[in-house]
């Protein structure tokens, strides 16, 4: 199936996704054939890597021995929210549009056990978790799935650290000005957010999102797809997330060498933008509210 994936030409990818995810299978099915998948944090080894990479910018402006955490677009797991109790979380929000979870107690059997080696003080008996909803509460995680109207339901100034992993890209474009001001309304003052943001197409990692008018791109049927991104660039991005009151730091910057496809290929919107603006692959920042 991967092989597959590889060699299918990009617009036949489009054909494919938006036939069977409108018409035929749930996401969750389809994720067991492997023809969608919301991120790796399913992946032991990967979701304490991508864990760590966010706490690390947390810890270097705090220094709280306990935190809230907020993780907007969780995808196939509660990866994080397991990590997260690890390492000092009293309570854990992780955030998503629906509920795309693994909920079998067996899959987080492996990051559970080496987690418990890695902080033995804190360890947790797999064997005590009957079901998923006992693995959610003796974590301290609640899984909310409801996308931006599950935010609105958090307290104001309830969350000390929040991050996403290639997920903003994701948010309806519709949808990602309020989402900002949700979640800078649920950080506390000192809170620390950070974020890494991929801006390749998700059909061949390349730029043919951009190919397309505004009216295809955001009609129900893409904006319903697994392979929908925003097309929000780079700079365009940071201008919104500060418009909704944060201080933002650019901590490291993608760029491809040379454009993936010719300019003139693009939509009319996007052959406005300047070369050093499209060349930007994928990035990371922090934030922090503006006092």
């Amino acid at each position: 199936m991967n092989l597959l994936k590889k060699i299918l030409p990009w617009w036949t990818k489009i054909i494919i996704k938006v036939i069977f995810e409108r018409l035929f299978f749930s996401y969750k099915t389809l994720a067991k054939l492997n023809l969608v998948r919301h991120g790796q944090m399913d992946n032991s080894e990967y979701a304490i890597s991508v864990f760590k990479k966010h706490f690390d910018y947390f810890k270097e402006k705090s220094n709280k021995t306990s935190f809230s955490f907020l993780e907007l677009g969780s995808g196939d797991s509660v990866s994080s929210g397991i990590i997260a109790y690890y390492y000092g979380c009293n309570n854990s929000y992780l955030v998503d549009t629906d509920d795309y979870v693994i909920n079998e107690v067996e899959q987080y059997k492996n990051l559970i056990d080496t987690m418990n080696r890695n902080f033995p003080d804190k360890a947790i008996d797999i064997g005590q978790l009957k079901n998923f909803e006992d693995l959610l509460t003796k974590f301290r995680i609640n899984y909310l799935t409801n996308g931006t109207d599950s935010m609105r339901k958090l307290e104001s100034k309830s969350i000390d650290f929040s991050f996403s992993q290639a997920v903003l890209e994701h948010v309806w474009k519709s949808e990602f000005t309020p989402l900002f001001n949700e979640l800078h309304r649920v950080m506390k003052d000192d809170g620390v957010s950070s974020h890494t943001v991929d801006l390749r197409d998700h059909l061949s990692e390349s730029l043919n999102n951009l190919r397309f008018s505004e009216s295809v791109w955001e009609s129900s049927a893409f904006k319903k797809s697994s392979f929908y991104t925003n097309r929000i660039r780079m700079s365009p991005m940071v201008n919104l997330i500060e418009g909704s009151g944060f201080k933002t730091q650019i901590t490291n910057t993608v760029k491809w060498d040379k454009m993936p496809i010719k300019k003139r290929k693009l939509n009319s919107e996007f052959q406005k933008f300047e070369e050093k603006e499209l060349l930007v692959s994928s990035f990371s920042l922090t934030l922090s509210k503006v006092l």
